[in-house]
């Protein structure tokens, strides 16, 4: 038997990012000071400036067109907007280390990992997102779901099983930066027998950052193993992947590379009842391998998680979830050791044996004063 799956979905997402150069959401009170102090000149009669704010040179006076005000490389800006640029790290990176344009190693580093691993738009949290998503902790079966898969199993043992797992929007705005990306995710499935199952994930984005573009496309193969306790209604689902994502961006020669890997291990009582509540623990380490990128250490992520389904009769279920994220990586500044928590419910509709709706809403807290608020709107049909 060989089953595809389809899901179209829709995500649109907010949050605020850091960089390097710039101001760090983090100590956001550093912006005030140094604009203070730039400007300070002003009030004594001084018509002309040129300095630095969060390392980034600014000038005020006679611009190249003849009006008079503020520029930042020649490029004339209001001071609105050079307070949003200046919280922007797809703008900022250009400056880090450099105090000028042009510093291709640092657009690689912005990309790869500047602000951390649990920078929304970096490799290292967009692969641990997808991989808690799509392998870890996907969304409960509805009883219906439940039933067809246990008849199904033993039926389908030694075939592929192929899906695409969702198309997805993303908008990430906040403290000047805005980031809009657009993916799909596909893969497929072997069930070896009824507690082991290999896997790849296959996800593309096209990310367009406020200053560059790029394309991200990653292959995340896996192998998932339940250890079922006896008769009960108890389950392990252990699973070990590896990953490598390559982004190629715009106007720079050279790809960035990313390896990495994880393991994860989530416990499950599903009795066929109201109630399916699991726990969830999981460790992700990813790596920059790029020539091009500058004192990028590896990143580790660990994810603690609670879940409780709720089946709505035999074709719907709402799971509400909670999961802590912290960073155990060593950047050596401001952002060592950040930590945020998720809070999400998600909610499936069976519409008939082939056709399912799902959704849900997502949002995190306790990172700085970072925010998130991410919707999404899915199908899946099984043909």
């Amino acid at each position: 038997m060989i089953k595809k799956v389809l899901l179209i979905g829709l995500v649109a997402t907010s949050y605020s990012m850091n960089s390097s150069a710039g101001c760090s959401v983090f100590n956001s009170a550093r912006f005030s000071e140094e604009w203070a102090d730039f400007t300070s000149p002003i009030s004594s009669g001084t018509t002309n400036l040129s300095g630095t704010v969060c390392d980034v040179p600014i000038n005020l006076g006679t611009r190249s067109d003849g009006s008079y005000g503020y520029s930042i490389s020649g490029t004339n800006y209001t001071p609105t907007e050079i307070a949003q640029l200046l919280f922007d790290p797809t703008f900022t990176a250009q400056y880090d280390n450099t105090g000028s344009t042009g510093n291709t190693g640092n657009t690689h580093d912005y990309v790869a990992s500047h602000g951390g691993a649990l920078n929304p738009t970096t490799n290292s949290y967009q692969v641990s997102n997808a991989v808690h998503t799509h392998i870890s902790s996907p969304i409960a079966d509805t009883l219906k779901e439940k039933e067809d898969k246990d008849d199904e199993k033993k039926q389908s043992l030694g075939t592929m099983n192929f899906f695409m797992a969702d198309f997805k929007y993303e908008s990430i705005k906040g403290d000047g930066a805005n980031t809009n990306i657009y993916g799909v995710t596909a893969g497929l499935t072997f069930d070896q027998s009824e507690n082991l199952s290999f896997g790849i994930v296959i996800p593309y984005d096209y990310i367009d950052y406020t200053v560059v573009s790029a394309h991200r496309v990653g292959f995340i193969p896996y192998v998932k193993y339940s250890i079922n306790f006896g008769k009960s209604a108890l389950k392990l689902d252990n699973s070990i992947h590896a990953n490598y994502i390559y982004t190629g961006i715009e106007n720079v020669e050279d790809g960035l590379h990313t390896l990495g890997g994880g393991y994860s291990a989530r416990l499950v009582y599903d009795n066929k009842g109201i109630f399916i509540p699991s726990m969830l623990v999981a460790i992700q380490y990813n790596e920059d391998i790029s020539d091009n990128t500058t004192s990028i250490p590896g990143q580790t992520v660990l994810k603690l998680g609670a879940a409780s389904g709720i089946r709505l009769g035999d074709n719907a279920i709402i799971q509400a979830s909670v999961t802590w994220n912290k960073d155990l990586s060593d950047y050596g500044n401001s952002i060592d050791g950040p930590s945020y928590t998720d809070i999400g419910v998600e909610a499936a509709w069976k519409l008939s044996n082939d056709w399912q709706l799902k959704g849900g809403y997502k949002t995190m807290f306790g990172l700085g004063n970072i925010e998130s608020h991410t919707i999404y709107f899915g199908s899946k049909a099984n043909f």
